[in-house]
């Protein structure tokens, strides 16, 4: 639910009815997103999944619908995002 915060320049309390990462992955076409498609998907792996976090179910779905927004998620933005998904894993932890 904290992307999709991020994602809409809308109230807090209106956050409240985006519960899945699809939520906030459709929120970002609404043309009102905060952060660009690359931020999007870096944001989208970068969640926490499991037990404690996200179902890994809804980031693929996320993730999918993304992908299949072929005109916002173009191939420069996935590229932007693989490669500061790349320089996230040559940092040091």
């Amino acid at each position: 639910m904290r992307i999709a915060c991020l994602l809409q320049s809308r109230s807090a309390s209106s956050c409240n009815t985006l519960r899945t990462p699809a939520d906030a992955a459709e929120t970002c076409f609404a043309g009102e997103g905060l952060l660009s498609p690359s931020q999007v998907l870096v944001a989208l792996h970068s969640m926490r999944t499991g037990k404690d976090g996200v179902p890994l179910l809804a980031v693929m779905t996320a993730l999918t619908i993304c992908l299949g927004q072929r005109q916002t998620f173009n191939r420069a933005a996935i590229a932007v995002a693989l490669e500061q998904l790349v320089d996230r894993c040559r940092q040091p932890a």
